[in-house]
């Protein structure tokens, strides 16, 4: 296990890099930034652990990648979860709205 003043600074240094990957999947800065938070504030928890854990963090940078991507991914899927219902409350409305020209009247166009 690295010793706690190097792998805080390793995450540190991932920052910008857990932000960048984070925002293509949230597409929200600010979401991204809360996710790369999020994955440092896991990495120091699993440091605090007693020594548990079957397999050590030796690769830090991977660790905070890979936890960060899925955080990203469950943020996104939570957040498509909430829009689904008010997108499709959208696409009902407009099906049971009259149409302005009929069907085939498109059609001879």
């Amino acid at each position: 296990m690295p010793e706690s003043p190097q792998w805080w600074a390793t995450a540190l240094s991932a920052r910008p890099r857990l932000i960048s990957v984070a925002r293509r999947v949230v597409r929200d800065p600010a979401e991204a930034e809360d996710v790369a938070d999020e994955a440092i504030a896991r990495l120091a928890a699993e440091f605090d652990r007693p020594t548990i854990a079957l397999v050590p963090i030796d690769n830090v940078v991977g660790w905070l990648h890979r936890t960060a991507v899925r955080l990203a991914t469950d943020r996104a899927r939570h957040w498509l979860r909430r829009q689904r219902p008010e997108w499709l409350a959208d696409v009902a409305s407009r099906a049971d709205r009259p149409r302005s020209t009929p069907p085939s009247a498109e059609l001879e166009r």
